[in-house]
Parts: structure tokens; sequence; C-alpha cells
């Protein structure tokens, strides 16, 4: 490692130069606005100083400074603008979505809750209604099954058929014919 120039050492401390912050810190408003007031000023004074004491020959050291500073840094700058006003407005996104998500959960859950509380109380009744019918087509089938009196005393034209069945005696409707 080489020894820091001593000249350049006092003249970064007398011109009020920021330390660099030691660790990953974020680019605060301060320091960025310092930055930005520095870069085109110091230009000038950086392109003197590396051709004063660059090894390349000709102002190769003072061109790519300059690049450096008039292009890459204002570019480095506005490229940090527009991240962060896409940070802000996803912020601002999120934020209404997060508005949207609380009052879906204040209004729509409790609906949803009446709804289905309505319909199992629904399917509770319908399931009664059910049961009831399917005791009362019991009860009509048991009532109306043919009973078997035994012989019929009527001749096979007196036999009345329903549903396949001699209403009177029970006999199938082949028996009662025959």
């Amino acid at each position: 490692m080489t020894a820091r120039d001593p000249q350049l050492t006092a003249a970064v401390a007398a011109e009020g130069a920021l330390p660099m912050p030691a660790g990953p810190v974020r680019l605060t408003a301060e320091r960025e606005a310092e930055i930005r007031e520095r870069a085109p000023k110091r230009t000038a004074e950086f392109t003197a100083w590396l051709n004063a004491y660059s090894p390349l020959p000709g102002g190769d050291a003072a061109d790519d400074a300059e690049a450096v500073l008039e292009e890459d840094v204002p570019a480095l700058l506005a490229e940090l603008n527009a991240v962060r006003a896409e940070r802000d407005q996803a912020r601002r996104q999120l934020d209404a979505r997060t508005e949207d998500i609380a009052f879906l959960e204040r209004n729509t859950l409790p609906e949803l809750r009446r709804t289905v509380e309505h319909h199992k109380d629904g399917k509770e009744r319908w399931r009664e209604r059910a049961e009831k019918a399917e005791a009362r087509v019991a009860e009509l089938e048991a009532a109306s099954e043919p009973v078997h009196f035994g012989i019929c005393f009527t001749n096979v034209r007196g036999h009345r058929l329903v549903n396949g069945h001699c209403l009177y005696c029970g006999m199938s409707a082949g028996e009662a014919t025959s």
C-alpha cells in the first residue's frame, strides 16, 4: 500500500469532504445533495490533479475522470431518483391494497359468516322437511299396500286391478285374469 499524498489529504480536509461510511449505509438525502453540489465543481480540480500526477501519457486519465464526473455520477444519481420514485409508488399501491384488504375483512367476512350461518339454518330446515316428507311417503305406501284377503269371490271380470294387483284380493293381474 502506498503512502497517501499529504497535499491530497490536506486538500480533501480543506474542502470539507465527508468521510466514507464504514459498512453498508444508505445514502441520505443530505449526502446526496452534497454529492450533487460537489460533482460539477470538482471536475476541473480533479482533472488538473490527474494530469499532474497520472503516470499515463497524455490526457487519458483526465478524460476518464471527466467521463465519470460529468456523465456517470449524474446518470447514477438520476437512476437513484427513478428507483426511489418507483419505490414510493409501490409503497403507495401497497398501502392502498392494505386499506382495501382491511375494508374487505371488516365488511365482507362478517357478511360471509352471516350468509354461511343462514345457509346452514336453511339446510337444516330443508333436511327436516325432507325427513318429514319421506316419513309421510313411507306412511302412504304402507297404507296403500294391496291387502290379500284370500280368495276373491268375484268372477274374473269382477277383479279391480290397480297397479297390477286386484284392489280387493291383492292377486296379481296375471293370476286374476287366468
